[in-house]
């Protein structure tokens, strides 16, 4: 008899669920599409010429734990020359720096990868709480083929980003993101070979309510999966741990208009994002661990100025955007969230069935943690589809300045076909551009050439009327002073080109 303890599980706290461990031909099995739905994922697709990680960490005021991040995350990557990081800290003056904590600590590390590191910081009486500090990251991301989100105060296993991208691949889904509630970095031992934990994995499975009636996953879970052979299709988001491929940030982006937001930042992008085709696994293995312990100098990390006015806003946003009674239900609010609202792949209804919970009357179903089951959708509608069209008032939506290049797969309308990346016209493109492209006063765009002669003429104009002035100016200038200088204290052209330079200086 085959022993059950052997046998891919999930406990919920109370009871165990079996996992469907067939094999992939297995599940593959039975028809690829009924009508316009495929009845199963989207397979997984790599740019062979890209495999860069953009890891997003964010920091309030936790500089030294954070600066031992950046260490472990460089130190043990198998291929750490394709490590990228976006760096967003929010620090008093006298706070420790997150990279000169990592610079001290490893000069030779520091010095081989630094200019690897994307830095932007603000004071932290400027922080409005972590969802607008992660949205700032859009001004980082670059054209990285995969995007890692965690905390400023995280280890990771010796080879984590071949790990992670073996887990990515593992889930057969070019929309898979690969999160959970990562373990406490002090139990460590505990999920080692010989621990008490070993081949269990945290899996977040029920919901509460937070003070503001919002639902929220409960942390830290009392559930896990033991014995996993693939990642698992989870009905939850972790924000201190998040895999994914980075076309999800600029499909389901950061909504940078909900300051002052912290235990309602997960339930809705995951709404988000699920509604838009995405699907979270829990791996099958811990690769990440979580230090939950408080920060070494004692700061608080939701220390940030509170604004309560701005909090009931950001509430009141979030409300809408799920269809909750508090909310705002007309369409054209919908509509004006753009790219920060739902998708058209699924519909609000099929999520609250498939996450567990009733927002019309707030209760909170029972569901099933370990049996899950993947939800089809039309792949004729692309992941950048919103719900709601005809906004009247659009919500200025997301730009990435160093991002050139999309990765969004571009699917055939023959949806059984295969998928293909963006070829060199679409490349450069960013989200707002494609979604303002749908629109009936887009424009069009120039051809590269008629790009080209404007460019050539406006730097032509630009030299007829700034710098051929200045050139005959200096000209005129350096003859004139230069017939001066010889009667004057030897002044000439020295004090034309240093303007500080004084006859007081010329012994200096």
């Amino acid at each position: 008899m085959e022993d059950y303890s052997l046998r891919p599980r999930v406990f919920d706290g109370a009871k165990w669920d079996l996992v469907d461990d067939r094999t992939k031909a297995d599940r593959e099995q039975g028809p690829q599409q009924v009508g316009k739905e495929r009845q199963h994922p989207l397979p997984p697709m790599l740019d062979k010429d890209n495999g860069k990680i953009f890891v997003s960490i964010v920091s309030y005021r936790d500089g030294k734990r954070c600066g031992q991040t950046l260490k472990s995350l460089f130190e043990k990557a198998s291929e750490p020359e394709k490590v990228f990081v976006g760096l967003v800290e929010q620090n008093k003056p006298e706070d420790a720096k997150c990279i000169r904590v990592f610079c001290n600590s490893d000069p030779v590390l520091c010095n081989k990868h630094s200019s690897q590191i994307r830095y932007l910081a603000s004071f932290d009486l400027a922080s409005q709480g972590p969802v607008q500090a992660r949205a700032l990251q859009r001004k980082n991301l670059a054209d990285e083929e995969f995007c890692l989100q965690i905390d400023s105060h995280m280890d990771f296993i010796q080879g984590w980003d071949t790990a992670l991208k073996e887990e990515w691949l593992g889930a057969q889904n070019e929309f898979a993101v690969i999160s959970t509630m990562p373990p406490n970095m002090a139990d460590r031992v505990k999920y080692e070979d010989g621990g008490d934990k070993v081949g269990q994995v945290p899996r977040l499975c029920h919901l509460e309510r937070s003070y503001s009636n919002f639902p929220m996953f409960t942390k830290p879970p009392k559930e896990f999966a033991v014995n996993l052979k693939a990642p698992l299709l989870a009905h939850s988001w972790n924000a201190g741990f998040s895999f994914h491929k980075c076309h999800l940030e600029e499909i389901a982006p950061y909504d940078f208009f909900m300051p002052q937001v912290f235990d309602g930042e997960e339930f809705p992008r995951f709404a988000r994002l699920w509604t838009r085709g995405y699907d979270v696994y829990t791996p099958s293995k811990n690769i990440v661990f979580h230090d939950e312990g408080p920060e070494p100098d004692g700061h608080d990390m939701k220390g940030w100025p509170k604004m309560e006015i701005l909090r009931e806003l950001s509430i009141h946003r979030l409300k809408t955007l799920l269809q909750m009674p508090a909310g705002d239900h007309s369409e054209v609010v919908q509509a004006n969230f753009g790219l920060y609202g739902l998708g058209k792949r699924r519909s609000m209804e099929q999520f609250a069935e498939f996450i567990g919970v009733d927002f019309e009357s707030t209760k909170l179903k029972i569901s099933s943690c370990g049996k899950k089951q993947w939800v089809p959708y039309d792949f004729s509608v692309t992941a950048f589809e919103n719900l709601y069209d005809h906004a009247n008032d659009l919500d200025p939506q997301p730009e990435f300045p160093l991002r050139n290049r999309s990765q969004q797969p571009k699917i055939s309308p023959d949806v059984s076909s295969s998928a293909s990346f963006p070829n060199s016209e679409e490349i450069g493109t960013t989200a707002n551009d494609r979604l303002l492209s749908n629109t009936p006063t887009a424009n069009s765009g120039m051809s590269p050439f008629l790009t080209f002669l404007f460019w050539i003429f406006g730097i032509f104009m630009w030299y007829k009327v700034f710098a051929a002035p200045q050139k005959r100016h200096l000209i005129n200038g350096l003859h004139t002073k230069g017939k001066a200088g010889r009667k004057t204290n030897g002044l000439g052209i020295g004090s034309l080109l240093n303007p500080s330079f004084t006859a007081g200086d010329k012994d200096a």
